[in-house]
């Protein structure tokens, strides 16, 4: 059973003592790190569980909030600049995550059901948006980085590579040492397979992309996270 399955037992399922009950146990001194700098910082994990996580701010007007029955475990985020956002929908679960976001002005949003099932790495800078959505299911070793972090310039002193956002539709499974840089996209009920390095938007939705660089593999299919029984 669940520490917040626990809490709902314990407490009769009622929502105020419950997120009273997660409040005490998300911020009990040997659990949860925490290192906070700067002012109107807004943390909100009042309706979900956090174990053994690190979490560090260093700016102004920043926010980190958490749906309702979301689990974070084992996770590290680092926030440096001002106005940025991490959001997670409904019921999202990450082990072993390592957000990154720094400069001003960033967002990243995760959807409802959305799962992290091993180390992933996001990473958003200058101002743009990792957006994944709904019902997506990531494997572990799986990287999303909207920047190139350091600059890139032609003969004439001018930089050429410009941060992009990445974009995940509803219902993706991303697999194993996946890459998503900077401009990725990937539509519905798509599959980005093992080792696939994506570097641009694949707008056809019920496809396998795989490769280096990738490309559509396998088009007009869809997944399920359950293991169905194949027919002979």
């Amino acid at each position: 059973m669940s520490i917040i399955q626990q809490g709902k037992k314990l407490l009769g399922g009622n929502q105020g003592a419950i997120s009273f009950f997660l409040g005490l146990y998300n911020h009990l001194p040997f659990n949860n790190q925490r290192k906070i700098k700067g002012r109107n910082n807004r943390l909100d994990f009042s309706r979900s569980l956090l174990k053994k996580n690190q979490i560090s701010i260093s700016g102004n007007d920043n926010q980190i909030v958490l749906g309702d029955r979301c689990t974070l475990r084992h996770c590290s985020i680092h926030i440096t600049g001002n106005g940025n956002s991490l959001i997670f929908g409904d019921k999202v679960a990450m082990i072993s995550g390592e957000i990154h976001i720094e400069d001003d002005g960033n967002i990243i949003n995760i959807g409802s059901h959305t799962s992290f099932l091993g180390k992933t790495h996001l990473a958003s800078i200058e101002g743009t948006k990792i957006t994944i959505g709904e019902n997506c299911l990531f494997s572990s070793d799986v990287v999303l980085r909207t920047g190139d972090s350091h600059s890139i310039l032609n003969q004439s002193g001018q930089r050429i590579n410009p941060s992009e956002d990445i974009t995940l539709a509803n219902h993706v499974w991303v697999g194993n040492r996946a890459i998503l840089t900077k401009g990725a996209s990937v539509a519905q009920d798509s599959v980005v397979a093992t080792g696939a390095i994506l570097t641009s938007a694949v707008t056809e939705p019920g496809v396998v992309i795989g490769g280096v660089p990738a490309k559509v593999i396998k088009q007009g299919i869809n997944w399920d996270i359950s293991r169905k029984i194949l027919s002979k």
